[in-house]
């Protein structure tokens, strides 16, 4: 059984509270960028331009998450949009982080392709897609950090469980219409599972193509984790009990994971189809 009885705050220094929520997101974000690190070495990339674009990735992937969570809670931020900007315990959605980064991550392809020549990418369009593959892996190993801030909050659980594998959530955090119970499927956890797994089989992809120069097409491992992450939050959806808007009577954050499950295989189909990338590396 999961449970903390201690808080969501990890250090209080009197002049500076750091929570466990945050604290677990810094070191999810370093965790990634050592990834990331680590594949632009492999590659022979200058790591400059790593230092360049990090900032506006953590700074926009930040931003987008807390707008894609306020969007969703509309109905109350609209009355209490003070509370827009407390973000201390929680309140953001990685389908918003992927999104704005993926915006970020094509703005700097178009500006910096030329400096990837080495690479055999000489268009915009090849640079994006190797971003997408390098950021996969540290983007699904950072998430799978992240969850723990979940279990510290006591939020992310799935429905009322018997079984002693369980996470114990106490009456001030238990979602309306669930009072009765304490014990709820550790959702955060089995998430936290699935995002390893998706991390060890990207991260694997890129030591086999490093070795092997092995013909895998730039965009192929953005793909898979596209449809990797996609099929996992898909079913973690049908677990979870806590309120989002629905779309057709599905649970939004479903209906935008499908949506990553046919980006992933458009993603796939293209490059192969299109042949981009075919004498790559």
């Amino acid at each position: 059984m999961f449970y903390w009885p201690y808080g969501e705050i990890f250090l209080d220094l009197g002049f500076i509270v750091v929570y466990w929520y945050g604290f677990l997101m810094f070191i999810g974000v370093l965790i990634g960028f050592l990834i990331v690190y680590f594949l632009f070495k492999k590659y022979k990339v200058e790591i400059d331009l790593l230092y360049t674009l990090a900032p506006y990735l953590i700074i926009g992937g930040f931003a987008g998450a807390r707008l894609y969570h306020v969007l969703n809670e509309w109905q109350y931020y609209v009355q209490n949009p003070a509370d827009i900007f407390l973000v201390r315990q929680g309140g953001l959605a990685i389908h918003g982080a992927i999104l704005s980064g993926v915006m970020i991550v094509w703005i700097f392809a178009r500006k910096y392709y030329s400096s990837f020549r080495h690479l055999n990418i000489t268009s915009s369009k090849s640079l994006f897609l190797f971003l997408l593959d390098v950021f996969a892996p540290a983007v699904a190993i950072g998430q799978a950090i992240g969850r723990w801030g979940n279990f510290f909050n006591q939020e992310l659980y799935g429905k009322p469980t018997s079984s002693m594998f369980s996470v114990y959530i106490e009456p001030a955090f238990r979602q309306a219409g669930y009072e009765q119970f304490a014990y709820f499927q550790p959702v955060f956890f089995y998430e936290f599972m699935g995002l390893v797994i998706v991390f060890i089989i990207l991260f694997y992809m890129h030591l086999y193509k490093i070795k092997n120069k092995s013909l895998v097409r730039w965009g192929s491992i953005g793909g898979w984790y596209f449809i990797l992450y996609g099929v996992l939050r898909s079913y973690m959806e049908t677990l979870r009990i806590d309120s989002v808007p629905y779309i057709l009577g599905l649970r939004l954050p479903f209906v935008v994971s499908f949506i990553f499950i046919i980006v992933g295989c458009f993603i796939i189909w293209y490059i192969n189809k299109r042949g981009i990338n075919k004498d790559i590396w």
